[in-house]
């Protein structure tokens, strides 16, 4: 009989994750990946629970710490981008279901290249300087997704989720984009203590990099709670916001049409009076020509019995058959609009898929369902004059766009 004897070093060439993986089987981190971008999506409305971002992008460095080339890295990220966009996103398919799936796989396929693109390979596990580099990839992966393709496509995001977390006071210091570097730097520097602590004995003192980077972000967190986020001119604007109700997902019939205005004119008989102005969302009047029609005039009565302008949500059709338009104009008591383009801003970002279909002819091969019209782009700045002043305005869609809020407020806005 003979033996042979195996290096030590072919067994186990140290006690990381690499070296193990040579006689244990590896751990699913491609799961723990998609565990993270499940966890970061249940942040996101609908579900809305702001804490679990941070458990999932606290994941992130985990799953990533132990990918030794780009591949493994791409794929792991990819298990994460779609964990986090195929739920948050899937509601898109009722525009379009080629264009949902377009837009879920277009974001989950750049997410998951600029991560791995741009994430370094870990110099050992437990590492500070490794968490900061996949909080700083997970920026530029969305800051990217905001600008390409199609005008950017910031749908499902990470920083939405931080609506009602106490993180979102953040966005007045440097927008969304650091509020998602806040949100991945204390999620991972959480998880990462929780590590270190467990091999606390080993070196204690990796534990002070890590807890003077949180601190340094919490407080910055708190900072942005007690410091100003705005001028007050000495006078308050009473508004009145009238979400008529419907049926979900009820499609742009001539009947569904006929109800969500009628249904508008019932919840804005409800508004507490009295009030300065009234406004009303997106798509509640849908006619050939807003100036000449019955429902203007109607918008007017209805102005006088509130005694306050409304800004109604139009969309009307444009003299090319193929186009329409989507503005928000001014109608005062009696009926009368607007002082010309100073009482209306027409929507400048369009709904991929949904507002506007690319690849049209393309994506006719695989769905009838597709919107017949494209909308025509506005290109001014989003502000409207009311009696109050100047009021800046943004639409839908734009509300995922910062640079639409400015240039509203830029243009003389004094509320949002």
């Amino acid at each position: 009989m003979t033996t042979a004897t195996i290096p030590r070093s072919d067994v186990l060439s140290d006690s990381s994750d690499a070296g193990l993986a040579r006689v244990a089987p590896r751990r699913p981190l491609s799961l723990v990946a998609l565990l993270a971008g499940v966890l970061t999506t249940a942040s996101v409305p609908p579900f809305g629970w702001w804490p679990a971002a941070l458990v999932g992008l606290g994941l992130l460095p985990v799953a990533l710490e132990s990918a030794r080339t780009v591949r493994q890295r791409f794929l792991r990220a990819l298990a994460f981008a779609g964990g986090l966009y195929i739920p948050s996103l899937w509601w898109l398919t009722q525009f379009s279901l080629p264009g949902g799936l377009v837009i879920g796989g277009l974001e989950m396929v750049i997410t998951a290249l600029v991560v791995s693109l741009t994430t370094p390979r870990a110099r050992g596990e437990r590492s500070l300087a490794f968490v900061c580099s996949v909080a700083a990839s997970v920026v530029l992966a969305d800051s990217l997704r905001s600008l390409w393709p199609f005008g950017g496509l910031p749908l499902g995001g990470i920083d939405l989720g931080q609506a009602d977390g106490p993180f979102a006071a953040l966005v007045t210091f440097g927008g969304r984009l650091l509020l998602i570097a806040a949100i991945a730097i204390v999620g991972g520097t959480a998880v990462l203590s929780i590590r270190l602590l467990r091999h606390g004995a080993r070196n204690p003192s990796a534990l002070i990099p890590v807890s003077a980077v949180l601190a340094a972000v919490l407080t910055v967190t708190v900072l942005a709670h007690v410091v100003p986020d705005g001028t007050h001119g000495g006078r308050t604007l009473r508004v009145g916001v009238a979400q008529g109700s419907g049926p979900l997902g009820e499609r742009a019939t001539d009947a569904g049409l006929e109800r969500a205005f009628r249904a508008h004119v019932e919840a804005s008989g409800l508004i507490r009076q009295p009030v300065d102005l009234v406004l009303w969302p997106e798509n509640v009047v849908d006619v050939q020509r807003f100036a000449s029609s019955a429902k203007r005039m109607e918008i007017g009565q209805l102005a006088t019995r509130l005694g306050a302008p409304i800004i109604a949500g139009v969309v009307e059709d444009d003299p090319d058959p193929t186009r329409f338009r989507n503005f928000s104009e001014l109608v005062n008591p009696g009926g009368g609009i607007g002082d010309g383009k100073a009482g209306r801003y027409d929507k400048v970002r369009r709904v991929p898929f949904g507002e506007v279909v690319y690849f049209r002819s393309l994506m006719k091969r695989f769905s009838s369902a597709l919107a017949t019209k494209d909308m025509r782009s506005g290109s001014l700045p989003g502000v409207i004059a009311t009696p109050f002043g100047p009021i800046a305005l943004i639409i839908s869609y734009e509300g995922f766009f910062d640079d639409r809020a400015r240039s509203g407020v830029r243009a003389g806005g004094q509320a949002l």
